[in-house]
């Protein structure tokens, strides 16, 4: 299934291509047990793209470098399995360092600029 996303490189802004396969079953299963598919055949495509916009609106809004006081659960994976833990710190958001600090992270590049300017409504 083609699909496509905005992303921020640390340069540019711009549009991700990527594919997602579903892998083969057999006989039938329902359509929202997939790994992924079509928002149309949702239960609610309305508040799923609301919720992707939202999120969008997020993602934008912590470009560049950014500390945060955080007090929920987090999940991280410990010996292959999702583990859960409370967390009420601060955090730092600092995407080039990351970036800096982890050069082979995998990520796909921006194949089209956009000249859609980022603009951040919370």
């Amino acid at each position: 299934m083609g699909c496509r996303y905005l992303d921020f490189d640390r340069e540019v802004f711009g549009e991700v291509s990527t594919e997602l396969e579903i892998p083969k079953f057999r006989g039938a299963k329902w359509i929202s047990l997939l790994e992924a598919f079509p928002r149309r055949y949702h239960s609610d495509p309305s508040r799923i793209k609301a919720d992707l916009i939202q999120c969008g609106r997020k993602f934008v809004s912590l470009i560049g470098s950014h500390y945060r006081q955080y007090q929920d659960t987090a999940f991280f994976m410990h010996k292959g399995q999702p583990a859960e833990i409370s967390i009420d710190s601060r955090v730092m958001i600092d995407t080039a360092f990351f970036q800096k600090i982890n050069p082979n992270y995998s990520r796909l590049k921006i194949t089209e600029p956009t000249d859609l300017i980022p603009v951040i409504d919370l």
